[in-house]
């Protein structure tokens, strides 16, 4: 699987192994968002009576559900988004929300399901009032350990969502405003749509 792709993906399901660290640092509705997350993972990783594409399709709806979706369609789009009407931005945001998961899950094989060895988290503070950040290195079965590292924001209503990963250097939200931004140059955000919408879904 491409590494960029499974060092932006695994985050997300390293983040369902390391709830204990979590608990003993973050908020209280934080620290529930990590215990749910991971007990949702777990289940569906070792579920033996379900196939690998059913698998794949859980963790696609989870990963949805994980990330502030509707925050990162936007923060990504910038001014495209801004300068949008309302029908363009809902056909927009219904193109994202099935772009982003079949991008980063899209080529997520049972190898790297069964590849997760161990994770350790290294660093965990509060950057910001409800702005947290967490450093983890990755023990895998088949490839090297992947440092990673990402971002929880709590909201007003007390939910918590993933803004951002940060995989071996990469950012989620870099990669995906400079490639969603430069859609727009041609045609702003329907053109985007377009585009997001004429990409390959996965299973």
């Amino acid at each position: 699987m491409n590494r960029i792709i499974r060092s932006v993906l695994l985050p997300v399901i390293y983040l369902s192994f390391a709830t204990q660290a979590f608990a003993e640092d973050s908020t209280p509705n934080c620290r529930r968002f990590a215990e749910d997350l991971r007990q949702e993972m777990v289940t569906i990783v070792h579920d033996k009576n379900s196939s690998f594409k059913q698998k794949h399709q859980a963790l696609v709806r989870l990963f949805q559900e994980a990330l502030d979706m509707e925050w990162i369609a936007q923060n990504v789009a910038g001014s495209y988004w801004r300068n949008a009407g309302e029908q363009e931005r809902k056909a927009y945001f219904k193109a994202y929300v099935s772009y982003l998961p079949n991008f980063y899950i899209g080529n997520f094989d049972e190898d790297d399901l069964n590849g997760i060895l161990d994770v350790t988290l290294t660093k965990f503070k509060e950057r910001e009032p409800k702005q947290y950040f967490a450093r983890t290195q990755i023990t895998q079965k088949f490839d090297e350990p992947i440092d990673a590292e990402f971002e929880l924001v709590e909201a007003q209503s007390g939910k918590c969502h993933i803004h951002d990963f940060m995989a071996e250097g990469v950012s989620m939200l870099d990669t995906q405003r400079e490639e969603i931004r430069s859609l727009g140059e041609k045609g702003g955000l329907p053109y985007i749509t377009e585009r997001l919408n004429a990409r390959p879904q996965a299973m």
